[in-house]
């Protein structure tokens, strides 16, 4: 339900509540207190609702902070990696760093030692 759609309800049933609070009649009286009832859980549940939403915010931007703090320890291993291995080393590849401006050669390509040879095309000389 969205917010308006909420807002305006509750405010449409406290009206009913107050009109049934003008009429006399018992029956009239135990709905009005039914009624008050279900907008007090009704109030409840929608503060418990915002408190969960705030605290689902807070817990991405914790999330947030803790990836960005990996991210950069994962950067400084890397970097040390490269400074004690060189630069070109091809046991970076196994530990999943990415060399030069390159990107990462799969295991799979280097697995059999060398990569296949390129396919050629012959041309028809005319």
């Amino acid at each position: 339900m969205s917010k308006n759609a909420y807002t305006s309800t509750v405010r449409r049933w406290n009206r009913l509540r107050g009109k049934l609070s003008g009429m006399k009649q018992p029956e009239y009286k135990s709905a009005r207190l039914l009624l008050a009832q279900h907008l007090e859980g009704v109030k409840d549940a929608k503060r418990r609702q915002l408190i969960l939403h705030a605290g689902s915010r807070e817990a991405t931007r914790d999330l947030n902070e803790k990836l960005a703090a990996a991210r950069e320890v994962v950067s400084r291993i890397h970097h040390l990696l490269k400074a004690t291995l060189g630069p070109r080393n091809e046991r970076l590849i196994d530990l999943g760093v990415p060399i030069g401006g390159s990107p990462l050669r799969t295991a799979r390509s280097t697995e059999g030692g060398k990569a296949a040879p390129p396919a050629t095309t012959s041309t028809a000389k005319s």
